[in-house]
């Protein structure tokens, strides 16, 4: 179950290069709220497509091994890959909610 997961174990199951980049492009979204409010904005949607990009290349990847494998594959091999995936790609989406937040909150004046 993902709730009994610890956060760690949910970061290196997302993929230790992926989810790091994201976590920083995080810092970087609250850097920019307290230094460049302008660019919260832009760096939450990097954040997302990122996630969406690095999602479509993992889904790529488990269809790889389930072709390789002739379909002769059992499903919690398969499942477990989606989740890996979708751990990556729900980070993503949080990193850009938080930005609409911060940049709703911090809307630059003109």
């Amino acid at each position: 179950m993902i709730l009994s997961t610890s956060i760690s174990q949910l970061f290196f199951l997302g993929g230790p290069f992926q989810m790091i980049l994201l976590t920083i492009l995080l810092s970087t979204v609250f850097f920019a709220a307290w230094k460049a409010p302008r660019w919260v904005d832009d760096i939450g949607s990097i954040a997302l497509g990122f996630s969406v990009l690095f999602s479509a290349f993992n889904f790529a990847r488990a269809a790889g091994v389930v072709i390789e494998c002739n379909g002769e594959i059992h499903p919690s091999v398969v499942w477990g890959g989606i989740r890996c995936t979708a751990i990556l790609l729900a980070y993503g989406l949080i990193i850009f909610i938080m930005s609409r937040f911060v940049y709703m909150i911090q809307k630059p004046r003109i």
